[in-house]
């Protein structure tokens, strides 16, 4: 009986550990409007202790509002990495409107990766999808349930998973199991 106690308190102490450890992890989920004056605050000091992705944005461009929504995504869903945004002109006097949305990545108190415009997300058909696969490729995600990249069309996807078996692709036969005699045991096997 005192066996199982201690293993019940164990097994408390350890989830309460992992509990708190979620917690002290999963601090953001959302995307946060921050200031020029904010940056070295919001951004470089942030970035000491986890990854912090800037989109520099203009409300005008359809695309920076699909940037935003994909961001709003993934904020609420990978809460331990800090989102936020920032004006363009706000951030930088002259930075270009064609160079919009673009996303910084942080880590380390430094800038380590960018992504300007959609153009390789996807364009303007650009989901939440495209740009988690983008972030889960430099590393900055670490926890997607993503295996392949959404963009892949499912002809080239097709070519690198194993063929479903279909009298065309596969020929088709019986074995037997090799410690019985008995039918029972016959499997289908298949053959390149």
């Amino acid at each position: 009986m005192l066996d199982d106690e201690r293993a019940l308190q164990d097994y408390r102490e350890a989830r309460l550990k992992e509990l708190r450890e979620k917690r002290a992890r999963d601090r953001y989920g959302l995307v946060k409007d921050i200031d020029k004056a904010d940056w070295t605050r919001e951004v470089n000091d942030a970035s000491q202790n986890t990854w912090v992705i800037v989109h520099m944005f203009q409300d005008s461009m359809v695309e920076c509002q699909l940037m935003d929504e994909a961001l709003k995504d993934l904020a609420a869903r990978f809460k331990y990495i800090k989102f936020v945004r920032i004006k363009s002109t706000s951030a930088v006097e002259k930075w270009p409107d064609r160079n919009l949305p673009t996303l910084f990545m942080y880590n380390e108190g430094e800038a380590k990766d960018q992504i300007m415009t959609l153009n390789s997300l996807g364009g303007k058909s650009m989901k939440p999808e495209n740009l988690e696969w983008a972030l889960v490729e430099r590393k900055v995600i670490t926890d997607s349930e993503l295996e392949y990249d959404p963009s892949t069309s499912e002809e080239a996807l097709a070519a690198h998973l194993p063929r479903r078996l279909n009298p065309e692709s596969r020929h088709i036969r019986r074995a037997k199991m090799h410690d019985d005699d008995s039918d029972d045991d016959d499997l289908l096997a298949y053959e390149p």
